[in-house]
């Protein structure tokens, strides 16, 4: 069974939580989905994750516990957290403190590259010492000023396809601290008479940001000039007839520092076909400096201290990536990593099979095999 509840004071409060999901099943299915979506969260914000797996399915509670995990490896692992603000301090103790405690892994690669750490992740909600464990990371991730749940936000919209409810969820804390300023669109499905939560659906949130218009304006020039962070000149000129990858991110933001590792694989497997990586940074020079002592980069960053470049690009949050062509025209913005390569690909005529393999590893989440 995947989540046992031994105390009988929260046995009584799943049990109470779940009469009055049950006594609201006449209500329409987008109003029963939305109420169970506050409900969950509401137990999540308060760090109970046994009265919150009520609300889930089993993918559902494996996604949250996915989110879990990226969270708290993401504050404890120093290849990471070290570019994190003063105001997190506390936190990166805190995570690497309680997953040291439960012998779980405070590496990001680690998380990513062998399935059994997340298995390790899973196993917590199998025992009460391990929902205790998970009562204490979602306790600390909920007091950060750094949203990680993205479903914590406001129900922007919901509505019924195919059996299923999806609802649009506004994150909360939008745009900060690496938030993405997009919203995800979760799907729910009926079981045991409840509306559950199922995760997210990949398909209905790229529709419903399209539909949004989320997404950062069409550049129709992507020419500048500027300065590196060791001073040197730099302009788009410099990369007249190769295809562009500029990538709008900061040392602070955690999501951001993550994509880098995926990033350079992309440019060290399509760098001699004639694509490059423009860099640009939400950071001054020197904490710039700073950052490439632990993690150099392969490609150059433009220092943009005036936000010029920010403004000219209409970027609205971070990460955010736009794709240029050969001509110099934006055709993408905000690919998946495993999409950007299929893009590569195609603007290079190249063999799609040559890159099945890092198309499949820049596919996988922190959750998957």
């Amino acid at each position: 069974m995947f989540l046992r509840l031994l105390a009988l004071p929260v046995l009584f409060s799943v049990f109470a939580t779940l009469h009055v999901a049950n006594a609201q099943d006449s209500r329409p299915p987008t109003e029963a989905a939305k109420a169970s979506l506050q409900r969950m969260n509401q137990s999540v914000t308060a760090g109970e994750f046994e009265i919150a797996r009520a609300y889930m399915t089993e993918q559902g509670a494996t996604e949250v516990i996915g989110d879990i995990a990226t969270i708290a490896i993401s504050l404890a692992d120093p290849s990471i957290n070290e570019s994190f603000p003063a105001e997190f301090d506390n936190f990166k103790k805190e995570f690497k403190t309680i997953l040291d405690e439960a012998q779980l892994t405070t590496e990001w690669e680690a998380l990513n590259s062998d399935a059994k750490h997340f298995e390790n992740f899973k196993a917590l909600a199998e025992n009460e010492a391990g929902l205790t464990t998970l009562g204490k990371l979602l306790n600390a991730a909920a007091a950060m000023p750094w949203n990680g749940f993205n479903f914590r936000g406001d129900a922007a919209k919901a509505y019924e396809s195919e059996g299923k409810v999806f609802v649009a969820i506004t994150p909360a804390n939008d745009k900060t601290f690496g938030e993405s300023g997009q919203a995800s669109v979760y799907r729910f499905v009926e079981t045991d008479g409840m509306w559950k939560f199922d995760g997210v659906s990949e398909p209905e949130t790229e529709a419903y940001n399209k539909k949004m218009a989320s997404m950062p304006p069409t550049l129709s020039d992507p020419s500048f000039e500027g300065e590196t962070a060791d001073g040197e000149k730099i302009s788009f000129g410099d990369y007249k007839g190769k295809v562009v990858l500029f990538d709008f991110w900061g040392t602070w933001c955690a999501p951001c520092v993550a994509k880098l590792p995926k990033l350079a694989k992309i440019h060290a497997a399509f760098k001699d076909h004639g694509f490059e990586i423009i860099g640009v940074p939400l950071d001054d020079a020197k904490t710039l400096n700073a950052f490439y002592q632990k993690k150099p980069l392969p490609w150059k960053n433009v220092i943009d201290p005036d936000s010029v470049l920010k403004e000219k690009f209409g970027i609205k949050a971070y990460p955010t990536t736009m794709l240029i062509n050969k001509d110099g025209n934006h055709i993408h913005s905000n690919l998946e990593e495993d999409e950007i390569v299929d893009e590569l690909v195609e603007l290079f005529g190249l063999n799609a099979a040559d890159f099945a393999e890092l198309k499949k590893e820049l596919a996988k989440k922190p959750n998957q095999k």
